[in-house]
């Protein structure tokens, strides 16, 4: 069996829903989540919506148009 222990996956639930509302992307990251973690990879985990993000869906009409995609990153 491949040795994973100094990997490590960051996951990022980009649901629109804000914790402790269920979200059907948490569960799916929580089944993936439990198999990486039972062969020895690190992961953690961030909700997008807990971070100071750019969402275009949220800010439209609401930034300069001349704002390029490359400084919002």
């Amino acid at each position: 069996m491949t040795d994973f222990d100094n990997l490590r996956a960051p996951v990022i639930n980009c649901t629109l829903k804000r914790a402790p509302e269920p979200s059907n992307t948490q569960g799916l990251i929580d089944v993936s989540a439990r198999i990486m973690e039972r062969n020895g990879v690190k992961v953690s985990h961030t909700r997008a919506v807990k971070m100071a993000l750019n969402n275009p869906a949220r800010d439209h009409g609401r930034q300069n148009r001349t704002t390029t995609s490359t400084s919002r990153c």
